[in-house]
């Protein structure tokens, strides 16, 4: 590790979130470590990311090029990797086309194509297990934490490990959520400049993930994620619009997960997160609207110990029911 070669990204937000924080965080650990000098690029949601403090249009289009490749990737992990025949492949096969990602990306982006199409290909010729019946759980909640296994307890993990399938809610997601954010902005303010601006990166952003995510056409079950609009629209029964902030995408992901097939939703925040507090409080609603729906709000605070597990446990008990209750309607017999 080299300081003088060396620099963290972590963008921020502004508003009563941990998300806010981590930057600040980041930034009194390097130097308690004495990294006094470090640069820790950060740009802020408040104008969508599209100042990257200094750093050029090419590579905001690459980051965002590499938060869809890895989307995808996750995606078909998490579909191939409960049902291997032989056990790690599916691992494997996730940190070798990591580094491809990375090294496309670091040679300009050119080659990026071509590792999907062969993600794609190698991630399809997996061996794999008769289907059988699983239930699906979709994760949602605070995004640094969901997308970090370190940091949120291997959750994914033990999903799989109590036989369950996970849908983890993507990390464009919120990259198009702050767009939407700036496009209603620069409207309030009657700013043309900007809301061209605004328009312009969201289409450029939209057409990128297109290009990626066809590749995986037929492949990937869970390819097509819902627009911000159809999320706040899901959530607008629960939470206005106005409520700024991941809580008003967590509802609507949950919805779209119910709408999709899930048979239970884990909403994952920091311990005493306020919009994953808000979320829990009207998720109460949602499960009484439909059916007693399994959700399971799991807030992590560093220690796992038992008591996760025991929830754990039960929460996939309710899930599998949940599943067999379903395809008890379906064919009138159930399997559980």
């Amino acid at each position: 590790f080299d300081p003088q070669r060396s620099a963290f990204f972590m963008p921020t937000a502004s508003g009563p979130c941990r998300f806010g924080n981590y930057q600040q965080a980041h930034s009194l650990i390097f130097k308690r470590l004495g990294y006094h000098d470090i640069p820790l690029v950060s740009p802020n949601a408040r104008d969508s990311y599209s100042k990257s403090m200094g750093l050029d249009l090419n590579f905001r289009r690459r980051a965002w090029q590499g938060i869809v490749a890895v989307d995808l990737l996750t995606k078909f992990t998490l579909q191939q990797r409960p049902h291997e025949v032989n056990k790690g492949e599916t691992d494997e096969l996730h940190r070798f086309y990591l580094e491809q990602i990375e090294h496309a990306l670091e040679a300009g982006n050119q080659k990026l194509p071509t590792v999907m199409n062969d993600i794609s290909d190698a991630f399809a010729a997996i061996p794999l297990k008769p289907n059988g019946h699983k239930p699906i759980i979709g994760i949602m909640g605070e995004l640094f934490l969901r997308c970090n296994p370190e940091s949120n307890a291997n959750i994914i993990r033990k999903i799989e490990a109590l036989d369950g399938i996970s849908w983890l809610a993507p990390t464009s997601e919120w990259g198009y959520y702050t767009n939407l954010g700036y496009i209603y902005e620069s409207l309030l303010r009657r700013a043309p400049k900007h809301l061209l601006i605004g328009l312009a990166q969201d289409l450029v952003q939209r057409w990128e993930e297109h290009k990626l995510a066809k590749i995986f056409n037929r492949r990937i079950k869970n390819l097509h994620e819902p627009s911000t609009l159809k999320l706040i629209k899901y959530a607008s029964p629960y939470l206005h619009y106005t409520y700024k902030g991941e809580a008003v995408l967590s509802i609507g992901k949950s919805i779209d997960y119910i709408k999709k097939g899930a048979s239970g939703i884990i909403n994952i925040m920091p311990f005493t997160c306020m919009p994953g507090t808000v979320v829990s409080a009207l998720s109460k609603k949602i499960r009484k609207e439909h059916g007693d729906f399994p959700w399971l709000d799991l807030a992590i605070d560093g220690n796992e110990g038992v008591n996760l597990e025991t929830r754990l446990e039960a929460f996939m008990h309710q899930a599998k029911r949940r599943l067999s209750e379903y395809q008890s309607i379906r064919t009138g017999k159930s399997e559980y």
